[in-house]
């Protein structure tokens, strides 16, 4: 048996069976269980509740993180279930292959836009989740070939959505005249609702048991490494007792080339932010084509 140390008493998980504790946990924050005070919350907040996180940075107790001492077992469990993120983007398949942004400059775009999917897949089912165009999001940098901040690029996904793919007439389109007409309403269906700002310090362990509290709940990391001027994902951890604090960092990167691993303090981003999507109600399909109809008729 592993404590999963996270918010509050500990998740016992018997028999690898961690879904039935995260599900009992979520039961529980909901006021569903119980002797528990009944609260509405999002989903989101539940997760970031049950990780002792809270939106932007505001500081998170050590005793609410995976301890070190269950890195092993808690990453193995993850792998055994499947919870971490890169598997519901292996589900997603040829929606996030290839996954190139093939010179744009936009690896901030797909890396956002990559964590969205990933966590609608472990929310909806892959199946159920349509491609998403990163480029879309090229409207905060004036369509130029450009990179941007990661705060913008959150701003621009959580007030304006990333648009399906099927609207944009392909996947490296700068052009939004040519986008089907709607795509701009579409685009309000797929869009950011929580985002959790994970501390970087000096303490790779600190900062290791963050990242991998987020990870274990199938959160996708949005993060970006100074040295290599670039943005992508952290997607999973694997135990290797032969590196720097015996853990690797899987990130998924938008050339087309999947996972990297790495370890050390390379592996470390210089910022960090979990994410939370959410679906929003409504056909966009539908409302795509009503913004067509009104054109049509003005």
């Amino acid at each position: 048996m592993v404590s999963l140390n996270m918010n509050g008493p500990a998740l016992n998980v018997d028999d690898d069976d961690v879904m039935h504790d995260l599900i009992h946990r979520e039961r529980a924050l909901t006021g569903q269980g119980p002797g528990i005070e009944k609260r509405q919350v999002a989903y989101g907040s539940v997760e970031a509740a049950r990780c002792g996180l809270t939106p932007f940075g505001d500081a998170v107790p050590d005793g609410d993180l995976i301890h070190p001492d269950d890195f092993k077992e808690v990453i193995e469990l993850c792998h055994a279930k499947k919870l971490f993120p890169i598997y519901h983007i292996q589900a997603l398949g040829e929606k996030m292959s290839p996954w190139n942004q093939n010179g744009l400059n936009y690896c901030w775009a797909w890396g956002i836009t990559g964590g969205m999917m990933a966590q609608l897949a472990a929310m909806l089912g892959a199946e159920n989740v349509p491609a998403l165009a990163p480029v879309s999001l090229g409207w905060t940098v004036n369509w130029r070939n450009a990179g941007n901040y990661l705060t913008d690029a959150i701003q621009a996904a959580t007030t304006k959505g990333v648009a399906p793919l099927e609207l944009v007439d392909h996947q490296h389109s700068r052009s939004p005249s040519r986008y089907k007409t709607g795509w701009d309403r579409a685009r309000l269906h797929f869009r950011l609702t929580e985002t959790f700002d994970v501390n970087i310090t000096r303490d790779e362990i600190y900062v290791l048991r963050q990242i991998l509290t987020i990870l274990a709940t199938g959160t996708p990391g949005y993060m970006a490494h100074n040295w290599w001027m670039h943005a992508l994902m952290d997607v999973a951890f694997r135990w290797n007792p032969n590196v720097r604090n015996k853990v690797e960092i899987g990130k998924y990167n938008s050339h087309n080339d999947g996972l990297i691993w790495m370890s050390g303090s390379r592996a470390i981003a210089d910022e960090w932010y979990g994410l939370r999507a959410m679906p929003i109600p409504g056909d966009w399909r539908r409302d795509a084509r009503q913004a067509s109809s009104l054109i049509l008729a003005g």
